[in-house]
């Protein structure tokens, strides 16, 4: 079916949903987050890459795990609400040590957020802090809508109830973070019918079966997001204690931070940073970005300024595709507003890489401390998904737990995926491909990168 494209609502003010959260953090199903937060903790891993190089998946499988600590999603929402993005902040997504500034602001809600997977929800308090937990994200997802936590916490609980009838989950159990926000969705759209459920990282096929009622739109939640489509499902989260923060690594993923480390490194003063640098080839990445620009999703937080002309791209969709960039601004996206998204994609790869090496190569002891991982041993080869979890488990100091060990010797769900990762996928779209190929600078970074020359190889 065509997707018909409805944007709605310009100029919307961040500090109403701001307001909201806030709010909801007061409420008395609320658990007390630890105060000191930003200076308790002791450790940050930094999962830095160019886009869909398969960071989310590895985030993923890493909130498996409650060795190591992570937010439920990328930070990027909580620094749109500070102001702390295009055009405000600056020009691109980078951010610096001065921007740390905001701290104080940002502090309770990254202490909200950060924590380890539940896997199971023993009791009604359990159950009441999730529902502050979707609350919360439901007002950064839609930020025109004003959701009640009485009305999300009691669709939380019957969407938890019917998993257990009608989908074979055990009392408590919590499987399936896309099935629970499908009924979440379907108990919240009557009383909130601007929800689209089409917007999540949920497949359409579920959404129609549980919905068949649901319009198949697109619509943009704003005239700026809080957070882009497509939008995440989140899981039950234990919050870290004072204990966790001191004692376990903090992983971070968001492709955009690759340029906001002296922001991020100022933002924690007192931990050690590491950099896990994920890599992923000039054509598997671009191939990935291509699909992404052709999907309704993966929007920057902001219209940009001045119309952009990119062929196949604006001229196909004019909806969005004049004023939406896609995949956050790296330093330098100006240059092509009216480039093709595969030249787009190559320039987004190599200074998301070129600026890791620069960060490592001018901190020599982080360099010294980081690892570098393929993405293609994890995303595309199976036979070394197990022995690349192992090295990175090794590398943070963690066990091979239940759940790092399901995860290397079983296939998991998608993590915001247009196509089914698959080797050397890419090459169905070779012709197009074929120039980035052969421009020497991306073959010259991917050997600085430990790929082989031949790009027969990748």
């Amino acid at each position: 079916m065509t997707l018909e494209m409805q944007a709605v609502g310009q100029g919307f003010e961040f500090s109403a949903a701001a307001a909201r959260i806030a709010a909801l953090r007061e409420s008395v199903y609320n658990w007390p987050v630890e105060a000191g937060f930003l200076g308790a903790v002791g450790e940050i891993v930094m999962v830095l890459s160019s886009p869909r190089s398969g960071s989310s998946l590895l985030a993923s499988v890493l909130r498996r795990t409650d060795q190591v600590m992570n937010f439920q999603g990328a930070i990027t929402p909580f620094l749109g609400m500070a102001d702390l993005r295009y055009p405000v902040s600056g020009d691109t997504d980078a951010l610096e040590a001065r921007h740390a500034s905001l701290a104080p602001w940002l502090e309770p809600y990254l202490a909200q957020e950060c924590g380890y997977p539940l896997d199971r929800l023993e009791s009604q308090a359990d159950r009441d802090q999730f529902a502050i937990d979707l609350a919360i994200r439901l007002c950064m997802q839609w930020p025109d809508i004003a959701f009640g936590i009485e009305e999300v916490r009691s669709a939380t609980n019957h969407a938890l109830d019917e998993t257990v009838r009608d989908f074979g989950w055990s009392d408590g159990e919590f499987r399936d973070p896309k099935l629970f926000h499908a009924l979440l969705i379907r108990r919240l759209r009557p009383i909130y019918p601007e929800l689209n459920p089409y917007l999540y990282d949920i497949d359409a096929a579920m959404i129609r079966d549980l919905m068949p009622d649901a319009p198949v739109v697109v619509t943009l939640p704003s005239g700026r997001f809080v957070e882009m489509p497509p939008l995440i499902t989140i899981r039950p989260w234990r919050r870290a204690t004072t204990a966790d923060l001191r004692s376990k690594p903090l992983v971070m993923k968001t492709v955009a931070n690759t340029f906001r480390m002296p922001f991020l490194s100022a933002l924690f003063p007192s931990a050690r940073m590491r950099v896990m640098h994920l890599t992923r080839s000039v054509a598997g990445s671009a191939n990935g970005m291509y699909d992404g620009w052709m999907h309704a999703g993966f929007w920057a937080a902001h219209i940009v300024d001045g119309d952009l002309a990119i062929p196949g791209y604006s001229d196909r969709f004019p909806d969005w595709g004049r004023h939406w960039w896609k995949f956050g601004l790296f330093p330098g996206w100006q240059a092509h507003r009216a480039s093709s998204p595969v030249d787009i994609a190559a320039a987004h790869w190599r200074t998301c890489h070129e600026t890791i090496l620069e960060w490592l190569a001018a901190h020599p002891g982080q360099a010294a401390d980081s690892i570098r991982v393929h993405g293609e041993d994890f995303l595309d080869n199976p036979h070394k998904k197990a022995g690349t979890l192992a090295r990175i488990a090794d590398w943070l100091g963690v066990g091979m737990d239940e759940g790092l060990s399901y995860a290397a010797e079983n296939d998991l769900p998608l993590q915001l995926a247009t196509v089914k990762p698959a080797p050397q996928r890419w090459r169905k779209r070779y012709d197009e491909l074929a120039h980035i190929l052969k421009d020497p600078r991306n073959g010259d970074l991917m050997v600085r990168l430990g790929y082989d020359p031949d790009p027969e190889t990748w």
